[in-house]
């Protein structure tokens, strides 16, 4: 026989129900709370991260509308270089107020840990599956090995005076680059860090300062500063990886900085160590026999580091230091079909340089302010809401 239940089991019910309600609202289950255990995001699809150095932040640009969100992902003091792992998951960070690598977790935008190094850096390199960085820090002649999953610096390899560091595609080379052996350079291991630093000289080596690697990772295209550097003459000598075998060379005006794409390397320098209108020149070389395709091209002068392919085959390129001199700036655009020249007007120093993906348009950092350039014309696109970066930008990197 079923029974009824009595009065005391049906209070005992409503009060268990009135208490599960309560505690759901507490906690955030009520579709009226106001508090959440997800923190918010920007939620925007295609962005852009700039380092603001004065505001020890990373702003959020939406880069299909060119519009600075109101949410920022704070960092250490000092936000310079940014650099993005190639699996896309982190943007590492370089705070140089307090000479420490943040890691930023893209989708969280959030940074999520900071790894300190001995000193500062001005050369970062990671790995393709983006667990290891590589820190060049000159006051502590070392290259500071960064277990990005560990959050901690792994080991550290020996190398007196380096300034910068290039890494080959699949990660194997690590090329460290000094400038207190005017003739030598580094080869590094990765697989087998152990083995520390192998230098390797030779007669074709005049201040090296960067490489480029070809695409299959068996050739680096070394450049040789030259007089730039307090040398004789500026050149890219090839370097075969296996057995770090030093082949030929071809003389250029400068070389500082290069870029290899679709079958030509790109390399920009000043031919001498004064920086007046003029002197900075671009070369374009045959990378199959070192040989030269075009030379001589004037750009603005400066200290030549940062280069950059942009849609409709402009190449852009990025000086610091430049003179000024003939009301030119620190930023050149190279029309790689028609080979045509234009320069910025005095702007201020080049920091950052992003191409944005399937638009025609590049953001850069120039004399602190964030500025998007058309491809289409080579001119500052016209925003209907000017981009004001309040403080500093420095470096800027898509984040899709």
């Amino acid at each position: 026989m079923k029974l009824a239940p009595s009065l005391l089991q049906v209070l005992r019910l409503f009060l268990l129900l009135v208490f599960s309600v309560l505690l759901m609202v507490s906690c955030g289950g009520g579709s009226g709370s106001s508090t959440s255990s997800t923190a918010a995001t920007s939620k925007i699809a295609e962005r852009v991260f700039v380092s603001n150095e004065q505001s020890n932040d990373l702003q959020i640009v939406d880069a299909q509308k060119d519009l600075l969100s109101t949410f920022t992902i704070a960092t250490g003091a000092a936000p310079t270089l940014l650099l993005e792992s190639p699996v896309k998951d982190v943007t590492l960070v370089f705070n140089s107020g307090n000479n420490s690598v943040g890691i930023v977790d893209n989708t969280l935008e959030s940074m999520t840990s900071q790894i300190t190094l001995p000193d500062s850096t001005e050369s970062i390199a990671i790995s393709p599956d983006g667990h290891t960085a590589y820190a060049s820090v000159r006051n502590a002649a070392a290259v500071e090995v960064l277990d990005l999953v560990s959050k901690v610096i792994k080991t550290t390899v020996s190398v007196p005076g380096v300034r910068r560091v290039v890494l080959s595609h699949n990660g194997n080379t690590l090329l460290a680059f000094n400038d207190v052996l005017p003739n030598s350079f580094s080869v590094i291991d990765t697989t087998n860090l152990a083995a520390g630093a192998v230098a390797v000289t030779g007669s074709g080596l005049e201040h090296p300062v960067t490489a480029v690697f070809s695409t299959d990772d068996s050739t680096a295209y070394i450049l040789n500063c030259g007089p730039e550097c307090g040398g004789s003459a500026a050149s890219v000598t090839g370097l075969t990886i296996a057995g770090n075998v030093i082949g030929g060379s071809v003389a250029v005006p400068g070389a500082t900085v290069g870029l290899l794409n679709n079958g030509s390397l790109f390399v920009a320098g000043n031919a001498s160590a004064s920086f007046v209108s003029g002197n900075g020149q671009l070369s374009v070389i045959d990378p199959t026999n070192l040989t030269l395709s075009k030379s001589a091209i004037a750009i603005t002068d400066g200290i030549h580091h940062l280069m950059t392919m942009g849609s409709n085959g402009q190449l852009f390129i990025g000086s610091q230091s430049c003179s000024g001199t003939n009301n030119t700036g620190c930023l050149s655009i190279y029309n790689t079909t028609s080979g045509a020249v234009t320069t910025d007007p005095p702007r201020g120093d080049v920091t950052g340089m992003e191409p944005i993906p399937n638009r025609n348009v590049v953001y850069v950092c120039e004399g602190g302010e964030l500025r998007v350039y058309d491809t289409t014309t080579d001119n500052l696109l016209t925003l209907a809401t000017p981009l004001d970066v309040v403080g500093k930008a420095v470096d800027a990197r898509e984040v899709f």
